[in-house]
């Protein structure tokens, strides 16, 4: 893997052992210049790019599993249009009466760069000695997608983070009270009225809601909410990256994942920065945002008991 390499090429060099990593002098790692501040030169020249909806790739995260939409490469902006209110076809007695008129309400969803990152160092000796890089570049991948998930279900909007599905103004809100299956059957309905189609939905949930609701049968001497892996029929994927006690229902499909910085997500190493040291860093830095359309189709229980 390579400068600039898509995190699942990056992935994939790790399991079958790809090209040789190229080394980053310190220079190159500040040539950047942030363009984007209010007082930043140049801020007011940010690029924006209206980009399609379909042909997407898919992202190293657990969501991306369920058919995360992806949009990768971005160097400005991103505006995705939508219809918040479909337009509705109408029956008339015959071909020369009139048809009706019905406008669709058509929004957009603005994604901007949402940066996370992580850094860590590494000896020299080590690295010399054992395998410990593709040790590195694994933790560096697993640590973006475990970031990714958890922006994409718990994301605040707030301290640089995108804005999650839980914390999304109009998705269906279920009570987690004794959440059972008359709960588990409202929260399908609800997002089947928004949108939603039920051959794309998964439920995504925490460990300990997990458990409570395998546990839990749907009426007196029946199977369990949550049995074989699935509840109601739809997948259920058991992730930490799910806040706790918390259920997510989805269809990953309605989930935008946009990559920025051109080039997409890259592990790099820098054997320059602490060259009177023994010491060897790598980086991995990802700059994405989250949306979600239309929010009807989401449902998400919290504070399950």
């Amino acid at each position: 893997a390579g400068v600039g390499t898509p995190i699942a090429a990056v992935l994939r060099d790790m399991a079958g052992g790809g090209a040789p990593r190229r080394r980053l002098p310190t220079s190159s790692l500040r040539q950047r210049r942030d363009m984007t501040g209010a007082s930043a030169p140049g801020a007011y020249l940010i690029e924006t790019n209206s980009g399609p909806v379909e042909g997407l790739v898919r992202a190293y995260s657990v969501v991306g599993e369920a058919g995360l939409r992806t949009i990768s490469g971005l160097v400005g902006n991103l505006v995705i249009p939508r219809v918040t209110v479909g337009a509705a076809a109408s029956w008339i007695s015959s071909e020369g009466d009139v048809i009706p008129e019905s406008q669709p309400t058509v929004g957009q969803v603005s994604l901007t760069p949402k940066y996370a990152g992580l850094r860590l160092d590494c000896s020299r000796q080590l690295l010399t000695q054992s395998q410990a890089e593709s040790v590195i570049e694994l933790q560096l991948g697993e640590a973006v997608g475990v970031a990714i998930d958890a922006a994409i279900f718990g994301g605040s909007g707030n301290g640089g983070q995108p804005l999650g599905i839980l914390n999304s103004s109009g998705i269906h809100s279920q009570s987690g009270t004794s959440l059972g299956w008359a709960g588990l059957q409202a929260m399908l309905e609800a997002v089947q009225n928004g949108g939603a189609r039920y051959s794309r939905l998964t439920w995504f949930v925490a460990p300990d809601a997990a458990e409570i609701l395998a546990k839990r049968e749907r009426a007196t001497g029946s199977n369990f909410c949550l049995d074989n892996g699935a509840i109601a029929g739809r997948p259920c994927i058991t992730t930490t990256a799910v806040p706790a006690g918390s259920l997510v229902l989805a269809d990953a499909g309605r989930i935008t994942l946009a990559i920025f910085d051109g080039a997409g997500v890259a592990v790099e190493r820098d054997d320059f920065s602490s060259f009177s040291t023994g010491l060897v860093s790598f980086r991995i830095l990802v700059a994405i945002d989250v949306a979600i359309a239309p929010a009807a189709a989401f449902a998400a229980a919290s504070s399950i008991t």
